[in-house]
């Protein structure tokens, strides 16, 4: 299972970590992965390329981690998070035995 935890401190969005396989289909054929896969990249690039956000990003590929958080508070950034949840929201609901999503207040 993908597990994708965003890390919210008051209204902002200030990171998330992902991590872990979806099992859903063979590597290369999982369509939850790639979905994953594809929000994850698209939040880290906005940040890092549209939104210049100084950021702590750890990637683990033997651990199948992904952590990416802004060193400072940033509204826009948080906006590219909240569309990271409303992606998640989506792929949970229709494939709720390969991936969950969790919202934490830090």
């Amino acid at each position: 299972m993908t597990i994708l935890r965003i890390y919210r401190k008051g209204t902002l969005y200030t990171g998330f970590e992902c991590e872990g396989h979806s099992g859903y289909a063979e590597a290369g054929s999982d369509i939850v992965c790639a979905a994953v896969s594809t929000a994850v990249q698209y939040c880290i690039n906005c940040g890092e390329k549209i939104d210049r956000v100084p950021m702590q990003l750890t990637v683990d590929q033997d651990a199948a981690l992904i952590r990416c958080f802004s060193k400072k508070p940033n509204a826009q950034f948080s906006k590219h998070i909240e569309i990271l949840v409303e992606l998640g929201k989506s792929i949970a609901k229709d494939y709720a035995m390969y991936f969950n999503l969790e919202i934490m207040e830090v």
